[in-house]
């Protein structure tokens, strides 16, 4: 069987960038396979979406939407996996959600974390967000994935606590650092640690898609992303929904701000 065909729609982004986001504004498209494992109704998407984020005290890590699938030994944000063959790809691809929905001619959506894109995803559509503005990113960052306090930073994607029970086994076997001490300043910190971590060099911030991307920015703005949204109508034969995005958007967006909002320095 191969796998390498365009019935993937990958979404490309760096880390903590919006890309859950985006992919749930795509899940109205009921030519997708669906995260939660089923198909939902719009409505029903809303309400799996907004139980997703984190309240006020919550970790965003801890909650957020994913894949129900997993993809077999390979990292779509660390440096593992990504140099098997499309073949060894196909091969090894067993997950019984993901082979389900490939069989019945579900569009699969996935994402990866990083520029070079493998070579078992050649075939794929991909969607990208590039991002025009590295200051709010690092600030999204630290809202979602990092936490600065007591002169101390926490990845808490990292966290041998946090996860799914497949993930919190990864962790114990690879033991990626999530604890840095005696860290003066959230700059202090991006300068010597994040630009060294793997997952933040496999990125070239400098690299501007051709085509099929949305500006990091313009994910704040309801009315930029329902006119990107517009582009794939006629591939999914299906009207997008102003509606659903505004629901969609105006829960991001009120968390997003929230958590932006109690960010230290």
């Amino acid at each position: 069987m191969n796998y390498n065909t365009d019935q993937w729609l990958i979404f490309n982004y760096p880390i903590g960038s919006g890309g859950k986001f985006l992919t749930a504004c795509f899940l109205q498209f009921k030519k997708l396979a669906h995260w939660s494992g089923q198909q939902l109704t719009s409505n029903e998407t809303i309400d799996w979406y907004r139980y997703s984020m984190p309240e006020e005290k919550e970790l965003w890590r801890a909650k957020e939407i994913d894949t129900v699938w997993q993809l077999p030994k390979i990292s779509r944000a660390w440096p593992r996996g990504e140099n098997i063959s499309s073949q060894e790809f196909s091969d090894s691809l067993s997950d019984p959600i993901l082979i389900n929905c490939w069989n019945k001619n579900l569009i699969i959506p996935d994402f990866w974390h990083k520029t070079k894109r493998p070579d078992w995803w050649t075939n794929a559509q991909w969607i990208n967000i590039h991002v025009d503005d590295k200051k709010l990113y690092k600030k999204m960052l630290f809202s979602k994935i990092f936490s600065f306090e007591n002169n101390a930073v926490i990845c808490h994607d990292q966290r041998p606590d946090i996860g799914r029970a497949v993930n919190r086994e990864y962790k114990k076997i690879y033991k990626n650092q999530w604890l840095w001490e005696n860290v003066d300043s959230i700059d202090d910190f991006c300068q010597q640690y994040l630009t060294e971590m793997p997952w933040y060099q496999s990125w070239d911030f400098d690299f501007i898609p051709t085509n099929s991307y949305i500006e990091f920015t313009e994910l704040f703005d309801v009315d930029k992303v329902y006119r990107f949204m517009l582009q794939y109508e006629d591939q999914f034969k299906q009207h997008v929904s102003k509606e659903y995005l505004n629901q969609l958007h105006t829960i991001w967006h009120k968390h997003t701000m929230l958590k932006l909002s109690c960010q230290k320095s």
